[in-house]
């Protein structure tokens, strides 16, 4: 049985894949750059989440990792933590350490997941609002950093 669904017979895993196709789909224009992510909770105080560097639209089960909530759950509480604590926190967040490590965009699907109650979490870098966020001269980009003005 699926955690996702709650009765289909597809794995999470085999859910998160077919999500992260129809996200990535190149007609919708939806995932550039970095893509975006998906993720689902598991049942056992985890999320599965895609790793980072996989393309939302290849992504197969071996591109997404099995990450423990609470340990990046913590991190984001810890106001001092900088660089390394998070690198740590994601190092021992791998529930079977396989060389893929989750995206830091993990931190937020945590949040949603727990403090949102969600099951699945899905976002994307679309192509409309990466160019409307690109400056008209890209060496401004240091001295104008998001898209609200």
């Amino acid at each position: 049985m699926s955690h996702i669904d709650g009765g289909r017979t597809a794995s999470p895993a085999a859910e998160l894949v077919e999500i992260s196709y129809q996200l990535g789909s190149e007609h919708r224009d939806w995932a550039s750059v970095a893509e975006g992510i998906v993720s689902a909770l598991l049942g056992e105080g985890s999320m599965l989440v895609k790793a980072s560097g996989s393309r939302m639209r290849d992504a197969g089960p071996a591109d997404f990792v099995q990450v423990r909530l609470a340990n990046l759950l913590e991190v984001l509480d810890d106001a001092d933590a900088g660089d390394p604590e998070v690198r740590a926190a994601f190092d021992g967040s791998l529930v079977h350490p396989v060389g893929r490590r989750p995206s830091v965009e993990s931190l937020l699907h945590a949040v949603c997941l727990t403090d949102g109650r969600a099951r699945v979490v899905a976002h994307t870098h679309p192509v409309a609002v990466n160019v409307s966020c690109a400056p008209a001269a890209p060496n401004s980009w240091t001295s104008a950093r998001s898209c609200v003005s």
